[in-house]
């Protein structure tokens, strides 16, 4: 880091590269600025009523069971029963953090999400499949059912 002209406490006798200063917060795009991110938005979680799951870190519960949320580092991804609880969770979030709402989910992480009529939802992952047979250049190999002789 450099330091921008005009600070007038750096010693005037040392070189502006051996001044060193304390980042007092992380800077989104550094390495370290996750981990910080992660236990700042994991305290407000659960100061608002979540719970963390016991086998995944990123997946909250809300305390009724009703709402499920799903953290990736900077994303989230919120499923629940009822529209009016995925509102209520959305506006929590705006009020305590700067955020767009992408609307609902179609791929997120690899995955692609399509919600049926009935409520319930196709996940595959059709598009990464397709980027390894390019990046493998077998998009021209005959497919078959059965990877071997049958019998």
């Amino acid at each position: 880091m450099y330091l921008p002209e005009g600070i007038e406490w750096a010693d005037p006798t040392k070189p502006t590269t051996a001044t060193v200063c304390k980042l007092n917060k992380a800077l989104y795009g550094l390495k370290e600025a996750p981990r910080p991110w992660y236990n700042h938005i994991d305290e407000f979680l659960l100061s608002v009523g979540f719970r963390k799951s016991e086998n995944d870190p990123n997946l909250y519960q809300s305390i009724d069971d009703q709402l499920v949320l799903l953290l990736y580092v900077d994303d989230l991804l919120i499923a629940a029963k009822s529209r009016c609880r995925i509102d209520q969770v959305k506006q929590l979030l705006h009020i305590r953090y700067k955020m767009n709402d992408l609307g609902s989910a179609r791929p997120f992480l690899g995955l692609e999400i399509d919600q049926l009529p009935d409520t319930s939802f196709l996940l595959n992952q059709a598009r990464f499949v397709m980027k390894v047979i390019r990046r493998s250049r077998m998009e021209n190999c005959n497919g078959v059912l059965t990877p071997m002789e049958t019998g």
